[in-house]
């Protein structure tokens, strides 16, 4: 998938902090993960430009000496060898390989680092030591799994391919499993049928650093008397997001509020699919109706701020975690409206920092039997009207009820202030990185 321009103008950047700090290789930048979507890009990652004390975080791209594509492929055929004598299949193996990019292996644990830290996906032929930060298991089967349609998938370790990710995962190679999502570090030892594996497994809450209350609160007052309601795309700005993040419970419940409250006003930050008009006609003519903007151009960065300080609620009825775009909420003063889906409950909880709607857990649920998140995105592209419904009756309420509404954003900005932050993220990262590093693990 190639990258966006939001996220090409703003490149992560990673640069040594001091000399004394050990390095960390960053492949997050090169072509392969491109092919995820360019996960490599995602905003959570930008951590790692303010690593933890005694790190640093350097790209992969700046290696200075390439082995030859012939040793790359010596790699490959270790690899595929050591995954068929334990059981997998020669077509599974030669996918996996085929997705890791040769090329991009090129430039992999070159650095002379004691450790590569893969985003979301390992995209690797086992080479050298690593360690992967993911939100769901899903994403570490790739290519075999894919998120949104696992409701009826088997147990993973029934699949051809299973060997070979109980090969990299149950090898010496293989540093750690860090994720943001406790359920996720809880269900791994299950879906590998494996205790050992839990030693590998760091649950890291994700952190953020929040903007300057005092400019807030200066652009909250500038803003005109309106309701202003935010619902944003996922940070790609694929278009299908719009309707796996609950656009049309967006509109539906905006409709219901616009009736009874003139002055509210919904932001749509977000490229609308191109089959909304002939599919869902009346949302169409929801999003062509008074009081709905569509932002489906690039902001510039103090314009983005600018919308997020001034809106009143943020919503976002998806189908799971979105922890970037839910913990920016909490901390530009946005009252937050939700959903229940897989993993937002370990940040967001209702009549504390947000409004949780329930329903979405028909979409999204953690199977606790084989340890594999059940995910049945094709109900996401119908209206849930309850969800709907919940979601008007929210903003309803909470206008008219301004202490709680307050009670709500206050709350939610204190805990990214004191749970959710940068400096708690990175005190665990740092003792994760210290027993990775030690050679604890193997």
């Amino acid at each position: 998938m190639a990258r966006k321009i939001h996220y090409q103008e703003n490149p992560l950047s990673l640069r040594q902090h001091g000399k004394q700090d050990q390095a960390i290789e960053y492949p997050g930048n090169l072509p392969v993960f491109d092919k995820f979507g360019g996960c490599g890009t995602h905003p959570l990652f930008k951590l790692l430009q303010t690593p933890p004390s005694g790190y640093s975080f350097i790209h992969s791209e700046d290696a200075v000496s390439d082995p030859s594509l012939t040793e790359i492929r010596s790699y490959a055929l270790r690899f595929a060898f050591d995954c068929w004598k334990k059981g997998a299949s020669l077509k599974s193996i030669y996918k996996f390989i085929k997705t890791r990019d040769l090329g991009s292996q090129k430039l992999i644990g070159r650095r002379n680092t004691p450790l590569v830290f893969f985003p979301s996906v390992p995209f690797h032929l086992n080479q050298f030591p690593w360690v992967v930060e993911i939100e769901d298991s899903t994403s570490l089967f790739f290519p075999f799994v894919s998120n949104g349609s696992t409701k009826n998938l088997r147990p993973v370790s029934q699949a051809k391919y299973f060997p070979i990710y109980r090969e990299i995962f149950h090898s010496s190679h293989c540093r750690g499993i860090i994720t943001h999502v406790k359920s996720t570090a809880e269900s791994l030892p299950i879906l590998f049928d494996s205790p050992a594996l839990a030693k590998k497994i760091f649950h890291i809450p994700l952190g953020i650093i929040p903007p300057g209350w005092d400019g807030v609160m200066k652009l909250k007052k500038e803003k005109k008397d309106e309701i202003l309601i935010l619902f944003t795309n996922s940070w790609h700005q694929d278009s299908t997001n719009f309707y796996l993040r609950g656009g049309l419970e967006v509109l539906e419940a905006f409709a219901a509020v616009k009736s009874k409250c003139p002055s509210a006003k919904l932001l749509i930050r977000s490229e609308i699919p191109r089959d909304l008009a002939q599919r869902y006609p009346r949302h169409h003519e929801i999003i062509r109706g008074p009081g709905v903007e569509v932002l489906d151009h690039f902001l510039e960065r103090h314009d983005w701020e600018r919308l997020r300080a001034q809106a009143d609620y943020f919503i976002l009825p998806s189908a799971r975690i979105h922890v970037v775009s839910i913990l920016e909420a909490m901390a530009y003063g946005m009252t937050l409206i939700t959903s229940n889906g897989w993993g937002i409950e370990e940040y967001a909880r209702n009549d504390h920092n947000a409004v949780v709607v329930p329903g979405r857990d028909r979409v999204t649920w953690m199977d606790w039997d084989t340890g594999i998140l059940r995910e049945d995105y094709p109900l996401m592209y119908k209206t849930d009207q309850e969800i709907a419904g919940a979601m008007a009756k929210a903003i309803l309420d909470l206008n008219a009820n301004r202490p709680l509404k307050d009670k709500l954003t206050l709350q939610a900005r204190a805990d990214v202030e004191q749970i959710f932050t940068v400096r708690n993220w990175n005190d665990k990262l740092k003792s994760a990185l210290d027993f990775m590093t030690s050679g604890a693990t193997t």
